[in-house]
């Protein structure tokens, strides 16, 4: 049995093959995540992802947070998903899944009572829809990469989609982009063989005996070559006699132009909307905040549906419970703009001192949790019992 099989518990339950209806999971390769531009963007990406905070809230009628739960055990199964695994390598991990297959799958184990006993992330390499018999209810028949098939309850699986166009149970595929990895390999290799011939190819030599027999010239080729050698190894000069004329030759070990190689990585950083300079850590303020909102908070607000969907029955839902998932600090902002803030919600007491000390860097306090408010500013509805105690009052000197 296989490592993650081994965790998955299987459902004992005759089921039916379902036809149609996109319920096969699609073709997928493990070279999008194997060619290292495309590595360098899935890694950014994951990286970015990972930084969100996984939170279990109450909302009201209006859609509005009323309650954090911070302690419940949604929000703490996030911290430690399983066993094996922090917050960040979870998210990460189901973050990199969805750039290389755009469909990933993650498995609740519900233990034995009513409350997740922890969340694992499915690295799968094949998946099926099918009917669970005598229940208006689905199953998916997973096989993981190790090759073990897992029949699991579909209402336990997290699924998470990219490039989704509505077709079945799966996100699309990477095909856009196959030709540009096929060129950005090929032209590692061409390059890889292009160094590797300079390192072995020195030159050619003119002999100028008559007509040798194959065998003559193929001596004195090993004679030249153990003289290059030891003439590298004692000083860099080797001697030829005069029935010999060596010419240098000097190979170009680049396999392709470098606007060549910027088209095709340029097609995969528009690919996955990742700007070369947010992977290489020189982008600026702007640059940053549309990749946070283009890029990194799409994928949050598709996580938090997701957890919400899977954890929540109809009437807990209804109740107002949901999982949210948010930056812990304005992450793509500059110390200026951050600086920008604290001053602007010094008095307004928008953060607590906790979340101000996030902001620059700095470490939570014992007590910081707890708003602090500028006198000078009152709720709505204190304004207006202040105004008409106000005009109470003066209708009462009024009437003396």
């Amino acid at each position: 049995m296989g490592f993650f099989s081994t965790f998955i518990s299987s459902l004992k339950r005759p089921v039916a093959a379902v036809i149609g209806m996109g319920s096969d999971s699609k073709p997928w390769t493990a070279a999008v995540g194997d060619q290292k531009t495309c590595a360098a963007i899935m890694d950014c990406t994951a990286t970015h992802t990972a930084k969100g905070k996984v939170l279990h809230v109450v909302v009201d009628e209006n859609d509005r947070i009323r309650q954090i739960n911070r302690t419940s055990a949604y929000t703490r199964l996030f911290e430690r998903p399983n066993p094996m695994m922090s917050g960040y390598d979870f998210l990460y991990a189901l973050s990199w899944q969805l750039d290389e297959k755009n469909t990933a799958l993650a498995w609740v184990d519900w233990g034995e009572g009513t409350k997740p006993k922890a969340i694992w992330p499915v690295y799968y390499n094949q998946y099926r829809l099918k009917k669970i018999v005598g229940e208006e209810a689905w199953a998916m028949e997973l096989t993981t990469i190790d090759g073990m098939p897992r029949l699991v309850r579909l209402e336990d699986v997290i699924i998470l989609r990219q490039h989704y166009r509505g077709e079945g149970i799966s996100g699309g595929n990477n095909r856009p982009i196959y030709d540009a990895i096929t060129m950005a390999e090929a032209s590692d290799r061409g390059l890889m063989d292009a160094i590797q011939g300079a390192n072995r190819l020195h030159g050619y030599v003119k002999l100028k005996n008559a007509m040798l027999t194959p065998q003559s010239t193929k001596d004195n080729n090993k004679t030249l070559n153990d003289r290059i050698k030891e003439a590298a190894e004692n000083g860099g000069i080797f001697q030829l006699d005069a029935t010999e004329d060596f010419t240098a030759v000097a190979v170009n070990t680049w396999a392709a132009s470098s606007a060549q190689m910027k088209d095709v990585q340029g097609n995969l950083y528009d690919y996955f909307r990742t700007p070369k300079e947010v992977v290489n850590g020189t982008a600026n303020e702007q640059t940053m905040q549309n990749y946070q909102e283009g890029r990194i908070e799409p994928r949050w607000m598709a996580m938090a549906q997701a957890f919400t969907a899977a954890l929540f029955t109809k009437r807990e839902y209804e109740m107002g419970n949901r999982m949210i998932v948010s930056s812990p600090a304005a992450t793509a902002a500059s110390w200026a703009t951050r600086m920008n803030i604290l001053n602007y919600t010094r008095e307004a007491g928008d953060l607590t001192t906790n979340e101000r000390r996030e902001l620059m860097g700095y470490p939570p306090v014992e007590g910081g949790d707890e708003r602090q408010i500028s006198l000078n500013y009152v709720s709505e509805e204190n304004q207006k019992k202040y105004q008409a105690d106000v005009r109470a009052k003066r209708n009462r000197r009024n009437e003396k």
